[in-house]
């Protein structure tokens, strides 16, 4: 009943106008919706690219630490090889003045 007491009384142009300017507040609010889930989506990927960026900044320290740690052990090494071949050379050393006595 009030629909067709609102179509009496309301003009036939006021009532396409209200009906386009309705229309266009739809349009206006799909538009809205969908910018709003392509910003969601964008986030969205910023955020995964941050959380991938952050595990290859890991794996990079690791990496660091790794060959600091292998950097070290190759010198304690080459320490080690040239304490024994000072004590090689020092045994030598003694054999030849044992032999020459």
């Amino acid at each position: 009943m009030r629909h067709a007491v609102w179509r009496s009384r309301v003009p036939e142009k006021a009532r396409e106008e209200a009906i386009a300017a309705e229309a266009t507040a739809r349009e206006e609010a799909d538009a809205t919706l969908a910018a709003a889930e392509a910003a969601t989506q964008a986030a969205n990927a910023a955020k995964q690219a941050s959380e991938t960026a952050e595990l290859k900044k890991g794996q990079a320290k690791l990496a660091f630490l790794l060959a600091t740690h292998v950097k070290g052990i190759n010198g304690k090494i080459e320490g080690l090889k040239h304490e024994a071949n000072k004590r090689l050379a020092g045994v030598s050393l003694q054999r030849l003045a044992e032999a020459r006595r």
